[in-house]
């Protein structure tokens, strides 16, 4: 059995738990389901897992604020759906959102030529982007918008259980929403999994790190290596993986600054000018180098919204008294 076979099976087992649990399965299924468990080590301490994360849903739901150390370790009670789709936090709906969205805590680790070598059967898609922003709306009704350098492999076969995207580069994306298919992002070192919501994935290659950043909803992220290791985002929360710490971090503020690509809205408060420069650099896609070590000890609050880079320039240099020149394809920052 290969890679990709392991993990349809892996992925029809966490549906079967759902049905299980939801008492959505008949008499017959249910015995041939406990018998499956009961003969199966490794599916039983899964079904328990889940299990314990549905019968503890009632208990999240009835918390009145944000609780970054209970039971969930990093879980919302508060779901951030759109008003026609928001769920019933007392009824099973919130129980089913949970369960399959936690299904990405416990799916091992697998390997990019694992999901990709069945390509001719699976059928896929892919884009790249060389520079600028480019719009794409997936056979799901899946809208991304994808950043300069950024490249997106996908299936297109609506038949599966899933649905999966390989993502090397940064896209924001908004899901579709389909409670039976899960969208599942590989984005190199991290593995994202959703129903439905909007968030941002920064996964270059020469990256040290992978970013996640959540607008709505509510994302899994895991590390593809030590998928034991795993946070639950929700509205506002960025998760990052670190490359060389192998290290997974819930930041519940997030990263106000983590789509200015896509919007051209930039929020620095108190903000160390390196920093500056590094979100404008990675918002208007150019290099920009700070000449004057000095100049790291300025920090800086401002705001733009829709501004040219040029106008975003020329405050910077008024405020600070800078020296802004063009080199080429190349911005230099020096100090008066």
């Amino acid at each position: 059995m290969n890679v990709m076979e392991k993990e349809e099976l892996h992925i029809e087992f966490n549906d079967q738990i759902v049905r299980y649990l939801s008492d959505e399965m008949t008499v017959s299924e249910k015995e041939q389901f406990e018998h499956l468990i009961n003969v199966d080590s490794e599916k039983l301490a899964q079904f328990s897992a889940y299990k314990k994360i549905w019968d503890g849903v009632d208990h999240l739901a009835a918390r009145s604020k944000y609780d970054m150390d209970g039971e969930w370790n990093m879980l919302a009670d508060k779901i951030d759906f759109e008003p026609d789709e928001r769920i019933n936090t007392s009824g099973r709906s919130l129980r089913m959102i949970v369960l399959r969205v936690a299904a990405a805590l416990v799916i091992g680790v697998l390997g990019v030529a694992g999901w990709y070598g069945g390509r001719q059967m699976l059928m896929y898609e892919r884009v790249a982007v060389e520079s600028g922003i480019k719009e794409i709306v997936l056979p799901d009704g899946t809208l991304l918008t994808l950043n300069s350098g950024s490249t997106i492999k996908y299936t297109k076969r609506e038949s599966l259980s899933y649905r999966m995207i390989k993502l090397n580069g940064e896209a924001y994306f908004e899901v579709a929403r389909d409670t039976t298919r899960p969208f599942i992002i590989d984005a190199g070192l991290a593995r994202v999994e959703v129903l439905g919501t909007k968030f941002n994935v920064r996964a270059y290659p020469e990256s040290k790190v992978v970013e996640v950043t959540v607008s709505s909803g509510l994302v899994a992220m895991a590390s593809k290596r030590e998928s034991d290791h795993q946070i639950l985002l929700a509205k506002g929360n960025t998760g990052i993986y670190t490359r060389e710490k192998k290290e997974l971090n819930l930041i519940k503020s997030g990263n106000a600054n983590a789509i200015a690509w896509k919007t051209r809205e930039l929020v620095f408060t108190d903000t160390p000018i390196e920093e500056v420069i590094r979100v404008i650099a990675h918002t208007y896609n150019v290099d920009i180098v700070l000449v004057d070590p000095g100049l790291s000890e300025f920090t800086i609050t401002v705001s733009f919204t829709n501004q040219e880079l040029e106008a975003v320039l020329n405050v910077l240099e008024s405020t600070l008294d800078l020296k802004i020149e063009k080199n080429g394809n190349q911005i230099r920052i020096d100090s008066e």
